[in-house]
């Protein structure tokens, strides 16, 4: 949603694109990743709960860095821990294989997987990245 707002030229100084960044980094992993959070509705009431246990995967990693940087941020810590955890846990074969579902589906009916999410998120975050950190803007 925040890499739609850029490209719509919405101002990010808006105090809910803030709000939105300050979330991204408050629910970074130690790892430097994150996991996808999905809402969790009970008798009890609603929660956000991670679909992963807390540990990262990495078109999650992938979509967290592209929203940061859907308003040029490059230089934060946030995206540079989650730029090296991505570099740490590529495989050999260049892919960033997970074993966990990646797509919610129905919680606690079935979730989903998309193969080519480890593959092509995580190569566009990288990409995106080595675009803003050589000085080129996103348009160009």
């Amino acid at each position: 949603m925040l890499a739609g707002l850029a490209l719509a030229g919405e101002d990010p100084s808006q105090p809910y694109i803030a709000r939105s960044l300050a979330r991204l980094h408050a629910r970074q992993n130690a790892d430097g990743g994150w996991e996808k959070p999905i809402i969790v509705t009970s008798i009890r009431g609603s929660r956000v709960a991670g679909t992963n246990g807390g540990e990262s995967t990495s078109n999650c990693k992938a979509w967290a860095l592209l929203a940061q940087m859907a308003f040029g941020d490059c230089e934060s810590e946030s995206v540079r821990r989650g730029i090296a955890y991505l570099l740490s846990v590529q495989q050999a074969d260049g892919f960033w294989w997970h074993r966990s579902h990646n797509a919610p589906g129905f919680p606690r009916i079935y979730y989903l997987k998309y193969h080519g999410y480890t593959a092509y998120f995580p190569l566009w975050a990288l990409a995106r990245y080595r675009r803003l950190a050589g000085g080129l803007s996103l348009k160009e």
